[in-house]
């Protein structure tokens, strides 16, 4: 009778406990990449910058250009004739020891990067 009693509680327990879902995992937020890239690169300074139609941009004071085979940087044409631009920002950063870091708006590295003046 013992063993038979012992059984029940044990399924009854079994019932009763809760069911653990699976934690929901999130991308990491733009935020969040920013800060990784931060520590990873011991980047002192980010700043945006606006990219312009031709892909140059200016950072302290120097002006720059995106190499065109970065694509998503180059213009495509719509349907009605106008251009879109998929990013028109770059992510500029200063390492404690004044190299400098470019960054698309996904925080992945761009590396042909081409100092005009």
């Amino acid at each position: 009778m013992a063993e038979m009693a012992q059984r029940y509680d044990e399924a009854k327990a079994a019932k009763t406990k809760k069911q653990s879902k699976p934690r929901k995992v999130f991308p990491p937020t733009r935020r969040q990449k920013i800060e990784t890239t931060r520590k990873k690169f011991d980047i002192s300074k980010f700043e945006f910058a606006r990219v312009d139609t031709e892909g140059r941009f200016i950072f302290q004071g120097h002006q720059y250009e995106i190499s065109p085979d970065i694509t998503l940087y180059n213009g495509k044409l719509t349907k009605d004739g106008d251009e879109l631009y998929d990013m028109d920002q770059i992510l500029c950063g200063q390492t404690r020891d004044n190299r400098y870091l470019f960054f698309d708006m996904n925080i992945e590295p761009v590396e042909k990067i081409i100092l005009v003046k």
